[in-house]
């Protein structure tokens, strides 16, 4: 056991957080990113700095502007931003969180989606963004609602959400001269865990008792996957009796 790895998650249970956001610009349909960090108000910044140094990331230190009393101590702020960096240091975390416990779990679940999602090229060979399809926006934006409703158990501390809905209009399969950028989804989609008979069959078994927890268990997937799904807000676009042709 990395007992530095075990510190650090009491540490972060403590004073760690989780957030994914939610970005619109003029020109696109929104985009999500995550962001893990962890505040230290003291005058050295050693954990930090270890932190950083094994993990990656950034550390900040306050101005004397941002403090409410020339009493106080600096506050350091370590944070993270790329997905691979993100995934590695929550998965290090996971068995001995707490407190955050959900909040790691969704921060996971949030970096591994469409990992493996190709990217679009124009006729150069120059990299225009990845092939983001709507299905892909709406499961991110169901995982940042989760985890705005983790990061708010106890007293509320924040405003409820003010954002606009969801606009995933800018995100149709691209053609660039000549090169086409073909979105596939579903099962022919390259990180697909599932079948399009696969997601029948989970409609099936929940509509005749079977729980979701059960059923993410068997076809080792998350329970947020299965829920959709049985709602209906995701693999919308298999029916329940396969189309012939």
């Amino acid at each position: 056991m990395d007992h530095f790895v075990v510190y650090v998650a009491g540490f972060f249970d403590g004073e760690g957080s989780v957030t994914i956001a939610r970005v619109r610009t003029s020109q696109y349909s929104d985009y999500h990113k995550i962001i893990v960090a962890l505040s230290q108000r003291a005058k050295y910044g050693a954990v930090l700095n270890r932190i950083q140094e094994t993990f990656g990331g950034t550390v900040l230190i306050a101005s004397e502007k941002h403090r409410l009393s020339d009493k106080w101590s600096e506050q350091a702020k370590w944070q993270l931003q790329d997905k691979p960096g993100i995934e590695r240091f929550l998965a290090a975390i996971q068995p001995y969180v707490i407190v955050k416990a959900r909040q790691v779990e969704l921060g996971l679940e949030f970096v591994r989606l469409n990992s493996n999602t190709g990217r679009l090229r124009d006729s150069l060979g120059r990299i225009r963004g990845r092939a983001v399809v709507r299905e892909d926006i709406e499961q991110r934006e169901q995982i940042r609602l989760a985890l705005r409703e983790a990061n708010e158990l106890g007293p509320s501390k924040v405003k409820p959400s003010t954002l606009p809905p969801l606009d995933v209009q800018a995100r149709a399969p691209v053609d660039m001269s000549g090169n086409r950028a073909t979105v596939k989804r579903g099962e022919q989609h390259s990180s697909a865990r599932l079948t399009d008979e696969a997601v029948r069959t989970i409609r099936a078994e929940n509509a005749a008792g079977i729980s979701q927890s059960a059923l993410a268990r068997r076809f080792n997937v998350s329970g947020m996957l299965i829920n959709g799904i049985v709602r209906g807000t995701r693999w919308k676009h298999v029916t329940d009796i396969p189309q012939e042709g």
